[in-house]
């Protein structure tokens, strides 16, 4: 087998892999919606690739291709100073990736907005509404009643490893396989809690630190890893109509960030007995 043909999980895309003989010079590979092809020149057909080589290659086809639709593609090849058929494809672009990522912002407020309410029934904390919302953007002044937590993602990278790589190995379920891609990710969140009062502000920064400590157990559960916590206290003395008291958690963890899919084998393509065009 020469061509075979096989989707992307990510959809709208094609991976081909090619084996071009050791006697041929050049090859080319086209596409069509239909399997007509005219030749190695058909002037219809998009050229997907072409060029020299004697190994097995892999192609990308990734331009103007639409999910659910069926494409033909023919590879040819020039020896002896001919074009001739090598062989025929087909196959049909599917979006089929989940995804299994951990996302720490959405552990490590739920968590909080749980925590908060604790703090709040035990009397450690004092809110109007017997509850502590949890933001995830900075309050308007107006609008606010004091205090109230926010959580923002500072920042998100890979750690230790190339995008692209796999961080989870395929799996064999049954026949069917599950690939998997992505990194491990070094995420910062950082957790605010906002007050007009200096001393209320002592007493959410010690809740704060009760929450996470208590919550480590769950945010391994969750696979997040290498967890380190810092605190500080901030003021904001002109942002708003009065000063804002800040007590300021920065929280630093890896987890994973994974894209799945469910596979089949590479789809099995019709051989064509070679021609001389």
């Amino acid at each position: 087998m020469t061509l075979a043909v096989s989707p992307l999980p990510i959809g709208n895309a094609l991976r081909m892999r090619l084996r071009i003989p050791l006697s041929a010079a050049r090859y080319r590979l086209l596409r069509r919606e239909d399997d007509q092809f005219t030749g190695w020149d058909d002037e219809s057909a998009f050229v997907v690739s072409e060029g020299v080589g004697n190994a097995a290659i892999f192609v990308m086809d990734d331009t103007a291709l639409v999910n659910g639709r069926a494409y033909y593609y023919r590879l040819f090849e020039y020896r002896h100073g001919e074009w001739s058929i090598t062989d025929t494809g087909a196959g049909t672009p599917q979006a089929s990736y989940f995804d299994r990522s951990v996302d720490p912002h959405s552990v490590v407020r739920s968590r909080l907005e749980d925590g908060l309410a604790v703090e709040c029934a035990r009397g450690d904390l004092v809110h109007a509404d017997n509850q502590i919302p949890v933001l995830t953007a900075p309050p308007v002044f107006e609008d606010t009643q004091w205090p109230v937590v926010t959580v923002h993602l500072q920042q998100e990278s890979p750690s230790g490893r190339g995008l692209g790589e796999i961080v989870d190995p395929d799996e064999d379920d049954n026949g069917e396989w599950t690939e998997s891609e992505g990194w491990l990710a070094r995420t910062q969140l950082t957790v605010i809690g906002w007050t007009i009062n200096p001393d209320e502000r002592i007493a959410l920064r010690k809740s704060i630190r009760r929450i996470v400590i208590g919550n480590l157990p769950v945010f391994e559960g969750n696979s997040m890893s290498e967890i380190e916590v810092s605190f500080q206290d901030l003021d904001d003395m002109e942002s708003y109509s009065a000063p804002v008291h800040q007590a300021v958690c920065t929280i630093t963890c890896l987890a994973p960030a994974i894209v799945s899919s469910k596979v089949g084998s590479i789809t099995d393509v019709n051989t064509v007995v070679r021609t001389t065009l």
